[in-house]
C-alpha cells in the first residue's frame, strides 16, 4: 500500500501533447486505486476533467518565442519550489522541457524525485543541461529501452541505475480488435499527431498527392491541432485534394476513427514511443512508420508494419504500393497486430509496472 502522497508537475500549456496525455491517463489510474495525487500544472482542461483530482495552479509554458518561453520557465520553477517547500513525498515531473525544473529544485532530503522523459536528447547543448539535472533525480522514468541507451551516452554510465523502463500501453478493451478488409476502392491512411514538421506529415502529404497523380485511389484522414493546420490547409486547397485529406482536428472517439481507416501513418523525425502507434496496432491496423527512437520495439518490418527512415519520401510512396499490390500480405499482417499488444503493451501491465515503481521508490 502506497500511503504517501503523490506530486506530478506538468510545465506544459496549450493543447495536449502526447505527453500530457500520457500523463493524464496515469493520474486517472492511479485515482482509481484510491492513491493520493496532487497535481502541479497550469490551467489545461485536459486535467481539470479529472474529477477528485488536486490541482495547484503555476503559470506554465507554452511553445512560442525562446525569450518568452525562458521567462516562462524560471517564473513557473520558482513557483514550484514555493509549492514544495513543506512537502515530503515523491515528487515526479513529467516532460522533457519539464525534467530541466530540477535545476532549480536542486537535489532534496525532503522528497524523493523523478521524471518521466518521452523524448531523446540531442546536441551538445541538451546533453550538458540534462547532464546537471540528473544529479538531481532519484529516478528517471522513460518509454524505451532505445530512449535509456540515449541517455546512458548522453548523460553517462553512472546514471545507468537510476534509468527505469517503462513502456508505453493503451487499453485493449476501448481499442478492441476489428477485423479489416482489404481496400477494393480507397486505400484509407490514418494519420495521428501534433501537426508539427517534426512529425513529418508534410512528407506524408507529398505522397499522397504523388500516388493519387499517379492513378492510386487514396484517402488521408488527420487527426491533430498544431502550427502547421494553415500550411496543410493550403497544400490540400493548392493540389487539390479536397476529395482525398481532410483535416479531422482532434477526435475524442479515436479507436473508432482507426478503425474506420487500413493504416496508419506516422512519418516522424522525432519521437519517443507514439501512443497512436499502440492503439492502431491494438484495433488491427498495420503502422508505417519511421525506424526511430521506440518505434522499432513495436514494429516489426514485414510483420505489422513497415519501417523506412525519416524523410525518405520514395521509400514511403513504395511501400504504400506494395500494401496496395499485395493483398493476401496485408491481411495476414493486420491480422497480427494486436498479438504483441496484448502479450507487453496492454494498460493493465502498464500500470502494474509503475504501482512496482512507487513502492519500490516510496519504501525504499
Amino acid at each position: 500500500m502506497i500511503d504517501e502522497d503523490i506530486v506530478f508537475i506538468n510545465l506544459f500549456r496549450g493543447n495536449p501533447g502526447g505527453g500530457e496525455i500520457y500523463l493524464a491517463r496515469l493520474i486517472k489510474n492511479l485515482l482509481k486505486l484510491n492513491l493520493k495525487i496532487r497535481l502541479i500544472s497550469p490551467e489545461m482542461s485536459l486535467f481539470s476533467n479529472i474529477s477528485d483530482l488536486s490541482i495547484e495552479r503555476i503559470e506554465g509554458v507554452e511553445k512560442g518565442g525562446f525569450l518568452k518561453g525562458s521567462v516562462d520557465f524560471i517564473i513557473s520553477s520558482i513557483q514550484i519550489k514555493k509549492l514544495l517547500r513543506n512537502y515530503k513525498g515523491h515528487v515526479i515531473i513529467n516532460g522533457d522541457r519539464a525534467s530541466l525544473v530540477s535545476l532549480f529544485l536542486g537535489r532534496s532530503n525532503n522528497y524523493k524525485l523523478s521524471c518521466i522523459k518521452h523524448m531523446l536528447i540531442d546536441g551538445k547543448f541538451k546533453s550538458l543541461l540534462n547532464k546537471f539535472s540528473f544529479f538531481n533525480y532519484d529516478n528517471i522514468v522513460t518509454i524505451s529501452n532505445y530512449h535509456k541507451e540515449n541517455y546512458i551516452i548522453k548523460c553517462g554510465s553512472h546514471n545507468k541505475d537510476k534509468i527505469v523502463v517503462i513502456h508505453n500501453s493503451v487499453d485493449t478493451r476501448e481499442y478492441s480488435y476489428s477485423p479489416v478488409e482489404f481496400p477494393s476502392e480507397k486505400l484509407k491512411l490514418c494519420f495521428i499527431a501534433s501537426l508539427e514538421y517534426r512529425k513529418g506529415i508534410l512528407d506524408l502529404l507529398s505522397v499522397v498527392k504523388n500516388l493519387n497523380a499517379k492513378g492510386e485511389n487514396i484517402t488521408l484522414n488527420i487527426f491533430g491541432e498544431g502550427e502547421l493546420k494553415v500550411q496543410i490547409n493550403e497544400f490540400i486547397k493548392n493540389n487539390n485534394l479536397n476529395d482525398n485529406v481532410f483535416l479531422k482536428g482532434y477526435s475524442s472517439t479515436i479507436s473508432d476513427e482507426i478503425k474506420k481507416c487500413h493504416v496508419t501513418v506516422l512519418p516522424s523525425y522525432d519521437e519517443g514511443l507514439p501512443l497512436c502507434i499502440l492503439e492502431s496496432l491494438s484495433v488491427g491496423r498495420i503502422v508505417i512508420a519511421t525506424n526511430i527512437a521506440g518505434i522499432p520495439e513495436v514494429i516489426t518490418d514485414g510483420y505489422n508494419g513497415f519501417l523506412f527512415q525519416p524523410g525518405e519520401v520514395e521509400t514511403l510512396e513504395l511501400i504504400l504500393k506494395n500494401v496496395i499490390n499485395n493483398p493476401n500480405d496485408f491481411i495476414r499482417m493486420s491480422n497480427s497486430c494486436r498479438d504483441l499488444i496484448v502479450q507487453s503493451f496492454d494498460n493493465e501491465k502498464w500500470l502494474d509496472n509503475w504501482l512496482g515503481f512507487l513502492k519500490n521508490e516510496l519504501t525504499g
